[in-house]
């Protein structure tokens, strides 16, 4: 499957063709002071009626434009498709969705631009690949200068491998190339090389999935691969747009990391290796209480992330599953120091899985 499914508001439209080619219209001109940030929000009445929009209540939201008063609104537009209103946000921003809940599904997003606001397009489908009414948490951001020494970079990566400099964002200079391995995808970020930091992946089209393979660094850059497969029982790969965000030592949305008021509590690890009992990581993990992260893995497929000294009680959880297999996870909780994690086969059912973990507080 090729090309995206988003739109430009209030200018041109960008063209689907089934060869994987994007026709776009022009630049959009660079985004106003105060226009570029971060949000999130935590869809937890999914079940509205369609047709309907209500705005998050407490810390189930954020907006860098609005901390004190967040207004984003979520719509259910139809059968497992949202969207999501982010006002005063405007201009290309990573996306990432995560299902909330302890069945098989998984959710996809893409952004569209407005003038005065980013409109994010969430679809949630089951392990066979329907839509379902569905919870879920989402990332966005558009900052374009993370937390000032700390490396970030997020772009869309086209069916095809190509990244449109108008979708792209690198702190470390230069735009990021893709080239090819066997059926995945191997991205290059310039300037960050390293061997640490965290990764996230959200496909960008609703018949597939996408996941972290693996990174590691490259000289002074980053290599990251990606495949991506079709949803359903036999999750053969495919070519399929994407969001892909790297950071280092800095929560996924490029916010101040820190206590509040004038920070974010920030944390990530990687599962890289699910053991048979309780596990500790040392190595790509990060959490701005200095304290690490800590896992449990007490069922086959199920996880307990503990990120101590850090306060999860409210903010934001991403997760990607990692590996070179069809696996695919979802949270299914945050709360205290704690984030809950569950990984599924093609099939539907719970197995044993490598993944990344993120959270960032309001």
């Amino acid at each position: 499957m090729s090309g995206r499914w988003r739109t430009l508001r209030g200018g041109a439209v960008l063209v689907l063709a089934a060869t994987g080619l994007v026709v776009t219209g022009p630049a959009q001109p660079a985004a106003a002071a105060g226009q570029r940030g971060a949000a999130f929000v935590f869809n937890y009445a999914y079940d509205q009626p369609v047709g309907t929009s209500y705005t998050p209540t407490g810390g189930n939201q954020y907006n860098s434009t609005s901390p004190g008063s967040p207004n984003n609104r979520i719509r259910h537009v139809a059968t497992g498709s949202y969207e999501v209103e982010m006002p005063g946000l405007v201009g290309f921003g990573a996306t990432h969705a995560t299902a909330y809940g302890s069945d098989a599904v998984d959710c996809v997003a893409g952004d569209t631009e407005a003038p005065t606001y980013s409109l994010v397009s969430v679809q949630c489908l089951n392990a066979a690949g329907s839509l379902v009414d569905h919870a879920f948490s989402l990332s966005f951001t558009n900052v374009n200068e993370p937390w000032p020494g700390q490396q970030m970079a997020y772009m869309e990566v086209e069916s095809t491998g190509v990244i449109w400099t108008t979708r792209h964002v690198n702190s470390g200079g230069g735009l990021s190339t893709v080239t090819r391995n066997g059926a995945g995808y191997v991205v290059r970020i310039p300037g960050l090389g390293s061997r640490s930091g965290h990764v996230q992946v959200t496909s960008a089209h609703p018949s597939s999935r996408c996941k972290v393979n693996s990174w590691s660094p490259y000289g002074s850059d980053e290599l990251v691969e990606v495949t991506c497969r079709h949803r359903g029982r036999f999750a053969y790969t495919e070519d399929a747009p994407f969001i892909l965000t790297y950071v280092n030592q800095q929560n996924i949305l490029g916010l101040p990391a820190g206590a509040p008021p004038a920070g974010h509590e920030s944390a990530y690890a990687w599962a890289y290796q699910p053991p048979p009992a309780d596990y500790t990581y040392w190595d790509y993990q990060y959490s701005t209480s200095g304290r690490g992260a800590a896992g449990s893995h007490y069922a086959v497929g199920g996880y307990l992330m503990t990120f101590s000294g850090v306060r999860t009680s409210n903010g934001n959880a991403q997760v990607t599953a990692t590996g070179y297999g069809p696996e695919f996870c979802a949270t299914y909780g945050w709360r205290f120091s704690l984030v809950y994690v569950q990984c599924y086969n093609p099939d539907g059912t719970q197995v044993d899985a490598g993944f990344t973990v993120a959270f960032t507080g309001p």
